[in-house]
C-alpha cells in the first residue's frame, strides 16, 4: 500500500508541475518569461511536504521573478538557485502580491525567512538577508509559518528533474 500512495502522490505533483504556469495578463511591451518547473521538498521537525514549483534559474527569469501576477495558488511559488553561495538582495518592484521568502545555504538550509510587502512604485524597499545563501523560495505570505516551517529547515530538490 505504501507504494501505491507513492506512486498516486508522484503522478498528483507531476500533474501539478504541467498547471503551475499561470497566464499572466502583462503591460504593453513586457515580453513574457518562460519559467522551468520543479517538486521542492520541505522538510522540518514535525513536517514535510512537496510541492511544485516554477524555477528562475537564468538572468531573465530571476529578473521577471514573479512580478506583474494579481494573485497566486495556495501552495505555490517559485524557487531561485544561483551558482554560487552571495548574499544579493530582492526586492519587489512590480509584484502585485505580498510574499515570504526563505534563503538557503549549499546544503539546503534555510537561514532566513523575511516577509516583503508588494511595491508598483519607483522605489521599492530592498530585502537584504542576514547570511550568505545560494538559493531562495517565494511562496504566500506566511506560508512557511502557516506549514510549519522555520530557520533551520530544509529545502530539497533535483535540478535533474526540471519540467
Amino acid at each position: 500500500m505504501p507504494f501505491l500512495a507513492a506512486l498516486l502522490l508522484t503522478s498528483s505533483v507531476a500533474q501539478n508541475l504541467m498547471m503551475i504556469q499561470p497566464t499572466i495578463q502583462l503591460p504593453a511591451g513586457v515580453p513574457a518569461v518562460k519559467f522551468g518547473a520543479l517538486v521542492v521538498t520541505f522538510t522540518g521537525q514535525r513536517t514535510r511536504k512537496a510541492i511544485p514549483l516554477e524555477l528562475a534559474l537564468d538572468d531573465t527569469q530571476q529578473s521577471r521573478g514573479l512580478m506583474y501576477r494579481p494573485s497566486m495558488a495556495q501552495n505555490s511559488g517559485m524557487l531561485f538557485k544561483d551558482e554560487q553561495m552571495g548574499l544579493g538582495a530582492f526586492w519587489m518592484k512590480n509584484t502585485l502580491i505580498p510574499l515570504d521568502i526563505a534563503f538557503f545555504d549549499d546544503k539546503g538550509k534555510i537561514n532566513d525567512i523575511m516577509q516583503m510587502q508588494p511595491c508598483i512604485t519607483e522605489n521599492c524597499p530592498i530585502y537584504q538577508p542576514k547570511h550568505s545563501y545560494i538559493g531562495s523560495v517565494e511562496m504566500n505570505l506566511n506560508w512557511f509559518a502557516r506549514n510549519g516551517f522555520k530557520v533551520g529547515d530544509k529545502v530539497e530538490f533535483d535540478l535533474k528533474k526540471i519540467q
